[in-house]
């Protein structure tokens, strides 16, 4: 009970004045402030007034909502941004998951070495560099999931050896929960890293492969309602068709970059590495980061074991369990294949080609955090070799100096995203922007995200045609390609963003654009077509005179009569739109709304079929007369989801009482 409430404290100190901010602040973190931020006040508001937000129609001219990894709508925390203001929520969060990975180190490292160095694994573990990075970095998703993989393969570890009820049902709940956390990256590698641990030990004691399948399959199932829509989105989205290995492969270490182990501040080092944090206010770090200390002691054991082979005296020293050559192999195999592209025989590649998955994420580097993972474990277990007391609460007490040291200053607060827009802005475009978009003509590292966001809009209402996300639509993505007239895929250069549109494109006015909000000092490309309305701080503010209407209808040429067709908007919310249309013949219904899987139509209470036109929107054929319209989202991988959900619960259920 001692060890975990010092763990308590460490972490509450860790966190310290940042659990308790002010009204007007938030912990600082770069994807949190321009990307969590708003999809979490999205989540809490249209929850808090019985609404479930399947769509958004703010960014990118509308895409799904509820079925984006980040949100993780099902995991039990995301209760914390409904309970409590966002600002505290998103502080406590990281306590609560802190903690949580804090007593998962703890109780494996209990399974291989003393309370002591257990401590001392839980500490280095969660007070590394690599927490205090996606603190820093605002990686919400990515510290939910990873404090998991030590319940993870604790619990994995226990079910193998004995699988009987209460261990199976841990395993199940504990790999249930790091796929609802909401990376999945994390999760493949932790799911290789249970193969690799399987097959080392059917090596050494032979095992039943189901007992590993089991537990795997059924969480599976009881997460089905949010991956199964989550992957339909990814399989729609520019990740989709997978990715080129060039942009695969971004984000690799190069091999002199392994002194960042040592040295995480060695600015030479870290200008290496294509990906390493993103931008703010201070120098970025080594991301993965474990401490001197740890990787002394793993080092200094093996040389003791490898003396020990030939001085008997140093045997009884060295003893320890087989399983820490087995971490320290998956350590150097992980390792490799973060470096990628640099090295000569390329894992990352091999992985690449052979598993699917891999086709859709990128960062070698991210491998990282199984080390992250293993060498508080390994440092742990030879610690526990140590006989001196007094040199063990030395070492713990210099690992915590040094990490608190290295990240208690990337844990700060910082203005709430709210406080720091330009309220003019906001407001001039909240009341004239009727049933049109702003164009958004600037990119993700802009100035003008100090005046509003690229998410921004999803707090303030504010439709427009751009965002922030890594997981854009592909068809609308291939939209603006088309638009703009690429010869090949913009991927390469913009792949957390669409490109700039050009506004004299051949596709730009089914856009359905009524503003363009530009740089302060760029020029709109037709002068004659805009009017400036606003110019303040880092940006200017167009009309843009031309905007078509959102829906409109398309004759054939035998028409004649077309000045008295209308197309009126009864109703326009996130997932249902109400038209009135009179038509004076068989027309083409078509709209500046994005096309999806869930989409559905109705025509006077009569199913019709929704058609995608103009690479990305939809349309609807409608016969000559007047006509009640209703299109609404309906997204049935949901209610397969559901079911499948359902099965892995009562499947569960029964697997526990076979196992009473």
């Amino acid at each position: 009970m001692l060890y975990f409430v010092l763990l308590f404290l460490f972490v509450f100190l860790f966190i310290g004045k940042a659990l308790f901010p002010n009204s007007d602040q938030i912990i600082y973190g770069g994807d949190l402030i321009t990307q969590f931020y708003f999809w979490k006040v999205y989540l809490a508001e249209n929850l808090r007034q019985g609404i479930i937000p399947f769509w958004n129609p703010y960014n990118f001219s509308g895409t799904p909502f509820l079925a984006h990894p980040a949100v993780a709508a099902f995991y039990p925390a995301t209760l914390l941004y409904l309970i409590f203001p966002l600002n505290i929520a998103f502080s406590w969060n990281y306590f609560i998951h802190l903690l949580i990975g804090a007593l998962g180190m703890y109780v494996l490292a209990r399974l291989y070495t003393d309370k002591f160095a257990s401590l001392f694994s839980a500490l280095t573990f969660i007070l590394s560099g690599y927490f205090t990075a996606r603190i820093y970095a605002g990686h919400v998703d990515l510290l939910t999931t990873a404090v998991w993989i030590p319940w993870v393969f604790y619990s994995f570890k226990f079910a193998i050896d004995n699988p009987n009820k209460k261990n199976l049902l841990r395993a199940i709940i504990f790999l249930s929960l790091e796929i609802l956390a909401g990376y999945q990256a994390y999760v493949l590698f932790t799911l290789e890293f249970l193969i690799l641990y399987f097959i080392y030990r059917t090596v050494i004691h032979r095992r039943r492969i189901i007992l590993y399948i089991v537990p795997i399959l059924f969480s599976i199932f009881i997460t089905a309602i949010q991956w199964l829509p989550t992957w339909e989105l990814a399989r729609n989205s520019i990740r989709g068709e997978g990715m080129s290995y060039d942009l695969a492969s971004w984000g690799s270490l190069p091999i002199s970059g392994i002194k960042l182990f040592i040295d995480p501040l060695d600015r030479g080092e870290l200008n290496k590495i294509v990906f390493n944090l993103g931008g703010g206010p201070l120098e970025n770090p080594f991301d993965h980061f474990t401490g001197r200390i740890p990787l002394i002691l793993i080092f200094f054991f093996i040389i003791f074991k490898i003396i020990g082979i030939f001085a008997k005296k140093f045997k009884k020293y060295t003893s320890i369990n087989r399983d820490f050559w087995f971490f320290l192999i998956v350590c150097l195999l992980f390792l490799g294949i973060s470096l990628g592209n640099y090295l000569p025989f390329n894992l990352h590649k091999i992985l690449y080609t052979v598993v699917p998955f891999y086709r859709f994420i990128r960062i070698p580097l991210q491998h990282l955090v199984i080390v992250v993972f293993l060498v508080p474990l390994m440092a742990g277990m030879s610690l526990g070799g140590v006989r001196n007391k007094w040199i063990k609460i030395f070492l713990v007490l210099v690992v915590i100096v040094e990490l608190f040291s290295f990240g208690k200053k990337y844990i700060f607060l910082t203005e709430i995203p709210d406080k720091k827009y330009d309220a003019q802005l906001i407001s001039y475009l909240q009341k004239n922007l009727k049933g049109e978009r702003l164009l958004p003509l600037y990119r993700v590292i802009s100035p003008i995200l100090s005046d509003m966001d690229l998410n921004a809009p999803l707090k303030y209402e504010i439709e427009t045609t751009s965002g922030y996300d890594p997981v854009i639509l592909k068809k609308y993505y291939d939209f603006v390609d088309t638009n703009n007239g690429s010869p090949q895929s913009s991927l390469l250069y913009y792949n957390v963003e669409i490109p700039p549109i050009r506004t004299d494109g051949e596709l730009f006015k089914y856009l359905n654009v009524g503003y363009i909000l530009t740089e302060k000092g760029q020029l709109a490309s037709q002068p004659d077509d805009f009017t400036l309305v606003l110019e303040r701080g880092n940006y200017t503010l167009y009309k843009y005179n031309k905007a078509r209407p959102r829906f409109s209808l398309v004759h054939h040429d035998n028409c004649k009569d077309e000045k008295n067709d209308r197309v009126n908007i009864s109703r326009y919310i996130a997932d249902k739109i109400d038209l009135r249309v009179q038509s004076s013949c068989d027309a083409i219904l078509s709209m500046s709304e994005v096309f999806y899987p869930g989409w559905k139509a109705k025509i006077d209470g009569e199913e019709t079929q929704i058609y995608k036109n103009n690479v990305a929107f939809r349309f609807l054929k409608v016969s000559g007369g007047n006509h009640k319209i209703e299109i609404y989202y309906s997204p049935d991988i949901y209610y397969i989801g559901a079911i499948l959900s359902f099965l892995g619960i009562i499947g569960t259920y029964f697997l526990s009482k076979k196992y009473q």
